[in-house]
């Protein structure tokens, strides 16, 4: 049985739609099939001869056979008893092109159209990497902090006894001084036996037990204080200025790091914000160096931070993402722990053990009596200073300024990623689309086209669109 078959050159992909141009089967000639073949493999004897079927470098490559209404690849030819066959194969794709064209699949990957907030694991990420730093002001200050004490006394308006005073470094240096320089200032001295020189008391008697706490703040609190007073330490009024602390209302600032810097693949989509591709990291000390989930920061334009710090114990606590709404939180020590501490020379140790040096008075030193003189009033005295004489007394462990000197930074560090082939791998869309709205490649998932054709060729159509091909 003859039949017309149109052959013609065309340039097309295995996985492709594409019929070529008009006209491009533009060479007919009869034919008939070779016996033993199917309709979707046809082996064709065609009426032509080399000229017609070979070109300058072209070989006729593809058929379409009206009398099937299908489209063929050439897959070889063949000179067989004279004559010239043709072995091909069925284009599904440009068969059945206008059912494929009008099904709506699920689009995996397409280069036409994309979802840029979908990560594309497709590509590695290669060995470039770039940095962008945002800089805030640093909210410390090491020489312009403020020093809280509390103290014990009868003052009131603290927490149970103990009174908290905020002071410039220049009001706590001079606290200091005076506690330490003028004990017959503030003590009645002549209460005590004329035994005991002034020296010796001052060695005996220790004014910080009276403070019970003392932390430097790394920032200045004038803005939270009410006016200036002495300061109550014990049972004395030290003529001392220090803002009484009358609130235990948190210091708390604001500041942001907005994004720095943009990804060397952005045009790719909002993804390459994420990890891996991108890491931000933020240095603020003394809460620490953290990393930050990429993708919140992005969407939020940047690092929102906001710290709170107890101005009695010094502790802080970080909120990333604010206060509202963050989604991190760090806790750390802000304030630097100050040690007060005063050295003393057992004295009264000292002249008993010298006593002890003299046989005779062995007995009446460890009576009490103080270079032989006995009485119970002066025993009385020895008992009283004895639970007094100090040792070395620390209030508080030293912190540390050094960290706060580094303001606070974010680090925004991008990850290169491998040349894309958009054309011929796409980029994600995930989304159902009608296959003739879009072009190019495309990557279906499952999909299914209901055709006029064999079970065969529906099976083929789906593995094609299902493994990616090209709508043209």
């Amino acid at each position: 049985m003859a039949f017309k078959v149109m052959f013609g050159t065309i340039y097309k992909k295995h996985n492709s739609t594409f019929r070529g141009a008009n006209g491009s089967h533009n060479i007919q000639c009869d034919c008939s099939l070779k016996e033993d073949c199917s309709v979707n493999s046809p082996s064709l004897f065609v009426d032509l001869d080399s000229s017609h079927i070979f070109g300058s470098g072209t070989v006729l490559n593809h058929c379409y056979i009206p009398l099937f209404d299908k489209y063929y690849f050439v897959d070889n030819w063949t000179y067989e008893r004279g004559n010239w066959r043709a072995d091909c194969t069925i284009d599904v794709l440009a068969t059945w092109r206008s059912s494929i064209g009008n099904s709506t699949q699920y689009v995996l990957r397409s280069s036409n159209q994309s979802d840029g907030s979908i990560f594309d694991a497709f590509y590695p990420v290669k060995n470039a990497i770039t940095h962008s730093y945002s800089n805030a002001t640093n909210p410390w200050s090491i020489y312009g902090g403020t020093y809280v004490i509390g103290t014990i006394s009868g003052g009131g308006m603290g927490l149970g006894a103990v009174g908290y005073y905020a002071l410039t470094s220049t009001q706590f240096h001079d606290l200091m001084v005076y506690l330490f320089n003028n004990v017959g200032s503030y003590f009645d001295l002549t209460q005590v036996a004329q035994d005991i020189t002034t020296e010796t008391f001052k060695a005996l008697y220790n004014p910080f037990q009276y403070i019970a706490s003392a932390m430097y703040l790394p920032f200045s609190l004038s803005g939270m204080l009410p006016s200036q007073q002495h300061i109550d330490v014990g049972y004395w009024t030290i003529p001392v200025y220090g803002g009484r602390l009358t609130t235990l209302e948190p210091y708390s600032r604001y500041f942001n790091l907005s994004w720095s810097g943009s990804h060397p693949n952005a045009n790719r989509g909002d993804y390459v914000y994420c990890n891996p591709y991108t890491r931000v990291e933020v240095d603020f000390q003394p809460f620490g160096h953290f990393q930050l989930p990429s993708d919140i920061v992005y969407d939020r334009g940047g690092v929102e931070v906001e710290f709170k710090v107890d101005t009695i114990t010094g502790k802080g606590t970080c909120y990333i993402g604010g206060v509202i709404e963050p989604y991190m939180t760090v806790e750390a020590q802000v304030g630097v722990p100050i040690q007060i501490s005063q050295m003393a020379t057992d004295y009264l140790g000292a002249f008993t053990t010298t006593a002890q040096g003299v046989g005779n008075t062995i007995s009446n030193i460890m009576q009490g009596d103080i270079g032989g003189a006995i009485g119970s009033g002066v025993a009385c005295i020895d008992s009283s200073i004895r639970a007094q004489v100090p040792t070395l007394s620390t209030m508080g462990n030293n912190g540390g300024l050094s960290s706060l000197v580094q303001a606070p930074v974010a680090i925004y560090t991008y990850y290169g990623l491998v040349d894309e082939d958009n054309e011929r791998n796409g980029r994600p869309l995930c989304k159902h689309k009608k296959i003739n709205t879009i072009s190019g490649y495309i990557l279906c998932a499952n999909a299914v086209v209901e055709t006029g054709g064999t079970f065969e060729e529906n099976q083929e159509i789906s593995r094609l669109m299902n493994s990616g091909f090209y709508y043209e």
